[in-house]
């Protein structure tokens, strides 16, 4: 419900699933709170309900691992949570696909007891920044792998024969909005022939732009912090999310990439649509 690599900007913990679980109001807190103090909160049943669901899908099913937490967090890494979902579900299901995202290096050791299952497990690591910005990351990702260590145990996964996708995410104002910038990230996944590149901008739902703002103005990060403050309102969020999908259309143009790009925008069509040279690569959520 609540991972604890502790990313400053997480919107998590104020979706309904977390805010109104009645675990957090038993222990006398919130999921906030609990996201706040770098505390997960992990249910080490979930192995057996993933085995029972996993019966119940088709070939055409794809299990999301995951999508609202980080399924290698620092707590998971102090149990088989991750391993014993992972077998539940290739073991009573011979068809269905797994999508694999982390922001923990450390997770390919985990997969490498499942090269078996190569064809069925799609597998990619958040890239929230340039490598040379890892003091950002350092603040706004506190418990996460360091960008370059994501890299290559990216190199390591597609070595191994796993499926391979991109996922550039969140895309932060001023670390991955210019050309270059995504650019550079572009051509680091292109070498691991990605199925398919996601995209997605800085979610303004929660306390993460606070929280952020805060933490960077403390370590004397003041331009990144001003950057996130210019896009706080929701104008100026739109300005910056439809800036951000001309970018990447461009940057897809250039480097002239055959895998579908798919940028996951919540910021409405009707208000940032005039403003795009074009929205094929966009899916509107």
């Amino acid at each position: 419900m609540i991972c604890d690599h502790g990313c400053l900007y997480c919107s998590t913990p104020t979706i309904a699933a977390a805010r109104t679980n009645r675990v957090f109001k038993e222990h006398g807190t919130t999921a906030q709170k609990t996201h706040n103090a770098q505390i997960a909160c992990i249910d080490l049943g979930t192995p057996k309900r993933v085995a029972a669901d996993a019966k119940k899908l088709t070939e055409s099913d794809v299990v999301m691992m995951c999508t609202k937490v980080d399924p290698y967090s620092p707590a998971v890494t102090e149990t088989n949570l991750f391993c014993d979902c992972l077998h539940e579900v290739l073991t009573n299901n011979s068809s269905c696909q797994i999508r694999v995202l982390s922001k923990n290096a450390g997770i390919v050791d985990v997969l490498k007891d499942f090269t078996e299952y190569k064809d069925r497990i799609l597998f990619s690591l958040s890239i929230t920044a340039p490598a040379s910005m890892q003091d950002f990351i350092d603040i706004v990702e506190p418990n996460t792998s360091t960008i370059q260590e994501r890299h290559e145990a990216m190199k390591e996964a597609h070595a191994l024969g796993f499926r391979m996708y991109g996922m550039v995410c969140p895309c932060m104002p001023g670390i991955m909005t210019s050309l270059e910038q995504i650019k550079s990230t572009f051509q680091k996944i292109l070498d691991l022939n990605p199925e398919e590149i996601f995209v997605e901008p800085v979610n303004s739902r929660g306390q993460g732009f606070n929280n952020m703002i805060a933490a960077l103005d403390s370590a004397g990060m003041h331009s990144h912090a001003k950057d996130i403050k210019e896009i706080k309102n929701k104008d100026s969020h739109d300005d910056y999310v439809a800036d951000l999908i001309n970018t990447v259309a461009i940057a897809g143009d250039l480097l002239n990439i055959a895998a579908p790009i798919r940028f996951l925008s919540y910021n409405k069509k009707e208000n940032i649509g005039a403003k795009l040279i074009d929205d094929y690569h966009v899916i509107w959520l």
